[in-house]
């Protein structure tokens, strides 16, 4: 009788087949969210079209009027992205989705291509308090909306430096050298050319 028991028992506490297909299906979909910017100044963009290939297999999403998109029950796998808008540059990269909701948001230029000869420059000098040229100060730009747009230049005679950018936006930029407190200031590059002096005070021991 006790080992009848325990037969039952067993078999009520083992789970079926039907259950454990019902939860690897579960954990191989991604669901994903995000948004598409513009990596100038940060702006929402709507009516943006991403395309997620892996293989032949294919999935879009648009972008609502505040940039938000989501998809859901995704084959987990690697993917080339692609994003497209009219006015924008196309931007196309790699992803791993996961079998887990995921936030991915993708930042996109402006396709300010051939608007300009010149570029988009910013440029100015580096002083000290008693207006000094501070040369071999080092001066890095960066984007605060999407920061793999990166540069940085060390000042020539004179303590000027030039930095042309990709497109017009907001940028930081950042001034340092040894012996002196390092300053950062908010910059729009709405022109050709956008001058930006530092003045930097020295340390004092």
């Amino acid at each position: 009788m006790l080992i009848r028991l325990a037969i039952v028992c067993g078999l009520l506490l083992w789970p079926s087949s039907g259950t454990v297909e019902k939860s690897n299906e579960m954990q191989s979909d991604a669901n994903i969210h995000g948004r598409v910017f513009d990596s100038g100044y940060g702006t929402l963009v709507g009516g943006a079209r991403l395309s997620f290939r892996d293989g032949p297999l294919e999935l879009t999403a648009v972008t609502e009027s505040d940039g938000q998109y989501s998809l859901e029950r995704i084959p987990a796998g690697h993917y080339t992205v692609t994003v497209t808008c009219p006015g924008f540059a196309t931007r196309s990269l790699q992803v791993d989705l996961k079998p887990e909701p995921q936030e991915l948001n993708f930042p996109i230029g402006v396709g300010i291509q051939g608007l300009s000869s010149v570029g988009f420059l910013l440029e100015g000098s580096v002083t000290d308090s008693a207006n000094k040229a501070l040369e071999g100060a080092i001066v890095v730009m960066e984007s605060p909306f999407d920061r793999t747009v990166t540069e940085g230049v060390t000042t020539q005679a004179g303590g000027r430096y030039v930095i042309r950018v990709p497109r017009p936006g907001q940028y930081v930029l950042y001034a340092s050298k040894e012996g002196f407190r390092a300053l950062a200031k908010v910059v729009s590059a709405d022109g050709e050319r956008t001058r930006t002096n530092f003045v930097l005070p020295a340390f004092h021991f």
